[in-house]
């Protein structure tokens, strides 16, 4: 009679245990698919950044064979002769655009942004088991999402992560990863950011020798990833001025740039970065171990990084993921599983057919820009060649790209423009005491600027300037 239940019962007990054991099993690669196609979904859209159609009339001016410098061929208000920093991949997406159009560069975009998922992943990997990688790696794709959009730096935000993965690891075992060198290489020719990657590895240097894990030899061979990372920097094609670009950026960046001047906590991404961060501290507060010196300084880099610039939020978003990871683990009390070959055959597969479902979407959905005035295109293809153009900045790119025959006042590469000329150039743009002679001093004849802009309405009112045309929110003046 006592028998008979047991006997009954543990059948059932198997099999309610195998099936919670399949259920955990599965669910890693159900939250996978689940992030992967939120991503997809969200990050496959219109091409709306101001900046892609600079990077490609610049690609298509170096494969025609054109050279910058002084003067610059496409604006004589300059005063810096530009340096295309990014050329690289800005040469892939006009081979892109040549081939499939815009629905490319919005192919791209989602393609940037399932690689930043999937190589912050692999850093938060070194220290954590799949789930928990996979949610750190997703609260650094929302950190950084403002900065995901259809430019270089997406390449940087990438490459940041396979190198903060690569230092996590160097920590692990103290051994140096060389291929840090040619990675830097390939990142100098695709964007500014790449002195970001070489100074990563400064903290985790100094972390491990202040925490006495290093001889001297040991950081001499460390110290030396940096040192010729920041070499392989100086061969690139542009050769070594590359390595004072960072400089000639900052220069008009902090003044005139949204994205390079000081980040408001208040703003959404940024204060998610933030709270990881506080989470991060919160953990290695509770759970009563001290964090290496390496991960303090990496902690304390990404919190710099992220109220620095907004720039730089999403740099502090994949700087902090694997420190949460490895906290997460720790608190957890149990190892990470190591991971094997098939998770990362199975990522890729799922990020594969991502990438494949968003090749005919991105078809449908990306055909026609947003915020750029194509019915006033053929208007402005009417101005005769050579003509001076009153433009609004966030315009300009896209003036540069589809009208190559006229000239801006100003357009997205402030790093070439004198200050004073950008200031009186925003003077003029708020029709503040100054901007008449600003106007004459241009010598323009047509303007492009925005509807309620005051520019526009002084230039109608007081200058008599007649409307040639308006579309989404700009409007084409002509002189008297």
């Amino acid at each position: 009679m006592l028998t008979e239940p047991a006997t009954t019962t543990a059948p059932a007990l198997r099999r309610a245990a195998g099936s919670r054991s399949r259920t955990a099993r599965r669910a890693p690669w159900l939250a996978a698919t689940a992030v992967l196609a939120a991503c997809t979904a969200l990050g496959t859209r219109a091409v709306s950044d101001p900046s892609p159609w600079l990077h490609l009339r610049v690609a298509r001016a170096l494969m025609d064979g054109q050279r910058f410098g002084s003067p610059d061929p496409w604006s004589p208000f300059t005063s810096r002769a530009f340096l295309p920093t990014e050329w690289l991949p800005s040469v892939v997406a006009e081979l892109g655009y040549q081939v499939a159009g815009l629905p490319f560069l919005a192919w791209l975009r989602c393609l940037g942004i399932l690689a930043l998922l999937l190589a912050t992943t692999w850093s938060a990997r070194a220290v954590a088991g799949r789930t928990v990688s996979l949610l750190c790696a997703t609260s650094a794709v929302a950190g950084a999402w403002p900065g995901l959009t259809e430019r270089p730096q997406q390449v940087s935000f990438v490459l940041l992560a396979l190198t903060v993965g690569a230092w996590w690891r160097t920590a692990a075992d103290l051994r140096p990863r060389w291929w840090l060198v040619p990675l830097t290489f390939l990142w100098a020719c695709s964007h500014g950011l790449w002195v970001i990657g070489i100074a990563v590895g400064i903290p985790v240097v100094l972390g491990l020798a202040l925490d006495r894990r290093l001889d001297r030899r040991q950081t001499l061979r460390l110290m030396a990833v940096p040192a010729l990372s920041t070499l392989a920097a100086a061969v690139t094609p542009l050769g070594p001025q590359l390595l004072l670009t960072p400089l000639t950026y900052r220069a008009n960046g902090s003044e005139f740039v949204q994205e390079w001047q000081a980040t408001s906590p208040r703003e959404p991404h940024a204060a998610l970065v933030l709270l990881v961060v506080g989470a991060v501290v919160l953990l290695w507060a509770r759970s009563g171990r001290r964090p290496g010196w390496w991960q303090v300084l990496l902690a304390v880099t990404a919190l710099a990084s992220t109220l620095a610039m907004n720039r730089l939020v999403p740099v502090g978003a994949v700087l902090v993921a694997p420190l949460l990871a490895d906290a997460l683990q720790q608190h957890t009390g149990r190892r990470a599983e190591p991971a094997r070959p098939a998770e990362w055959r199975g990522l890729a597969a799922l990020v594969l057919a991502a990438l494949v479902v968003a090749a005919p979407v991105a078809a449908h959905v990306a055909q026609r820009p947003t915020r750029v005035p194509l019915g006033l295109a053929s208007r402005l293809h009417g101005i005769p060649a050579g003509s001076v153009v009153l433009d609004d900045d966030d315009l300009s790119g896209w003036l540069l790209w589809s009208q190559p025959q006229l000239v801006p006042v100003v357009d997205i590469r402030s790093e070439v423009y004198s200050a004073a000329w950008l200031r009186r150039y925003v003077t003029a743009t708020t029709a503040a005491p100054g901007w008449r002679e600003f106007v004459r001093d241009t010598g323009a004849r047509y303007a492009v600027l925005r509807t309620d802009s005051p520019l526009t309405g002084a230039l109608g009112a007081r200058l008599g300037w007649r409307t040639l045309g308006q579309d989404r929110g700009y409007t084409l003046l002509e002189a008297p």
